[in-house]
């Protein structure tokens, strides 16, 4: 900011001055103003710093102010007091002391004068994490700045197909062993579950206190966000596994049957419904400008009117090729798509279906891309991974990388991906797909797409 007087300027710098001295924002230890302690610091239980990325330290004149990662146990921190020579703490300095409410040292000179610092601790909100689920029956909670393992949750089975979701503070998933989870972020603590009568490899939507889902056994349910007490299911002709859309007090989900059911999200009653003609399973439901997408293993798209299910236009993507896991994506007028086991990697348009761009022709995939600052993320069945221009579908970067299908995930400067075959997690460089940190996962051959929560806390 410019300012037009030099005696205006002098004022803002004095008190700038005044506000770093008195307070230091993720850079420890910090020295205070008095002589009686020359720095503050906080260790972790095992006698560990914190990443200076992780924790913020202020001091006053007679408090200090700590913030620590949202995980902390708090319960057994050590405090490290560095203090004028000849002068004593009160409680010890570098013991374990209990955080959970404000503690008072008192700090005495060598003169016998006293000084009395009370240290607050905070918990931060929850940033910087990664939940994964895996073919181990294991969800799992990552530092998402270097891969430690946070907490792990053990299911009956695998987690691999439902990607995990956080809203209002819950992280819901649905695993094989029939059961939808509901957790806690912070702890992995075990909030509710609910059974169906098979896999659940639908990715959940929660809307308005309410989660939709659906399972292999043919239904789909609408379960208290809160309580997971059953608020009403629909039947399905076979297997309802896609990933629910809501929009608008309508749920949309694909079935095994080859139709598109649109429900009241309220009452599950049916609005209307589209046979397709072929299976739909494993498919992103997508809404745009009044249309759903919906594909299948037809491999044909339809672009659907969302009040009455009339086909607005339909192609044919891929010359056939089953649309299973495309998982697409829409932005600007366009719709970013994978086709097959056989396919390639297609830019068409939103309004008619018609091509823009192929690319990676004919390498097959099963998962679809994943865009973020006008690129492409996306795993191939040739066992590379690969960052495409997403206006011009040429290829930036190719990296071996032995996904068997995993999503990747875009956040903070990292791809966070799966590699199943390989039998590790990776955060890899957004930019050069060289690996940043990467977690060993020895029974997970498969694994869900990651959730992220960033370094501000969003997801």
């Amino acid at each position: 900011m410019k300012t037009k007087n030099l005696h205006l300027r002098i004022p803002a710098l004095i008190l700038l001055t005044a506000i770093l001295f008195t307070s230091c924002k993720k850079d420890s230890p910090v020295k205070p103003k008095e002589n009686h302690l020359s720095s503050f610091n906080i260790l972790k239980s095992d006698g560990t710093a914190f990443d200076k990325n992780d924790i913020s330290i202020s001091v006053a004149t007679d408090s200090i102010s700590v913030t620590v990662p949202i995980f902390t146990d708090v319960t057994n921190l050590i405090p490290d007091l560095k203090v004028d020579a000849g002068a004593s703490v009160s409680p010890a300095n570098g013991v374990k002391n209990n955080f959970i409410e404000p503690v008072t040292y008192s700090v005495t000179a060598s003169d016998g004068t006293v000084k009395k610092y009370k240290v607050i601790v905070h918990h931060d909100k929850l940033k910087n994490v990664v939940y994964v689920g895996g073919h181990d029956k294991n969800l799992y909670a990552l530092n998402a700045n270097t891969g430690a393992l946070i907490w792990k949750y053990t299911a009956q089975g695998g987690m691999e197909y439902s990607s995990p979701v956080l809203v209002n503070g819950i992280l819901y998933i649905g695993s094989v062993d029939h059961n939808m989870y509901a957790l806690d972020p912070v702890t992995g603590a075990l909030k509710w579950k609910f059974a169906t009568q098979s896999s659940i490899m639908s990715v959940p939507a929660i809307v308005n206190g309410i989660v939709y889902f659906g399972s292999d056994d043919s239904y789909v349910y609408a379960v208290d966000a809160l309580t997971g007490t059953l608020k009403w299911k629909y039947k399905t002709g076979f297997n309802a596994d896609t990933d629910p859309l809501v929009k608008n007090g309508v749920v949309y989900m694909g079935s095994g049957d080859g139709k598109l059911y649109a429900l009241n999200a309220l009452s599950g009653n049916l609005k209307w419904s589209f046979d397709t003609g072929n299976l739909l399973i494993d498919w992103r439901i997508l809404e745009s400008n009044g249309a759903v997408l919906i594909g299948g293993r037809s491999g044909v798209l339809y672009a659907l009117n969302e009040n009455d299910g009339s086909v607005k236009w339909s192609a044919s993507v891929g010359g056939g090729n089953t649309l299973e896991r495309s998982k697409v994506v829409i932005n600007n007028g366009v719709i970013y798509i994978t086709d097959g086991a056989y396919g390639s990697l297609r830019a068409i348009k939103e309004s008619d279906g018609s091509p823009i761009w192929k690319s990676l022709d004919n390498l097959g995939f099963w998962s679809g891309p994943t865009l973020a600052n006008g690129f492409l993320y996306v795993s191939s069945n040739d066992n590379n991974f690969y960052i495409i221009n997403a206006a011009t579908g040429a290829v930036i970067i190719k990296k071996m990388l032995i996904t068997n299908g995993s999503l990747a995930t875009i956040a903070d400067g990292k791809i966070f991906v799966a590699a199943g075959g390989e039998h590790f997690f990776y955060a890899l460089d957004a930019v050069t797909a060289t690996p940043v940190w990467k977690f060993p996962l020895p029974e997970s051959i498969l694994n869900s797409q990651a959730l992220v929560v960033d370094k501000n806390g969003d997801w």
